[in-house]
């Protein structure tokens, strides 16, 4: 899901951005002033988007064997 909501724009003075629903790291490709607090390695955002990805795979696999129960009784 990181790969298909990817934003790569730093070889044209962009930024690189990676995370679902959180970005857990920004990389800033061109020159700023007084902004480089903000981009980097985010380690609590990678902890949510596990989490995220944990939880709905779950529930996921939990409404597929519901529903192969269902349609083999």
């Amino acid at each position: 899901m990181t790969l298909l909501t990817m934003k790569q724009k730093a070889s044209v003075d962009g930024i690189n951005s990676y995370g679902v629903p959180l970005t857990f790291y920004d990389y800033l490709g061109g020159k700023c002033v007084n902004c480089y607090d903000n981009y980097g390695f985010k380690f609590f955002n990678l902890l949510v988007d596990i989490f995220v990805a944990t939880v709905i795979s779950f529930f996921i696999i939990r409404l597929r064997e519901k529903l192969t129960k269902f349609n083999n009784p």
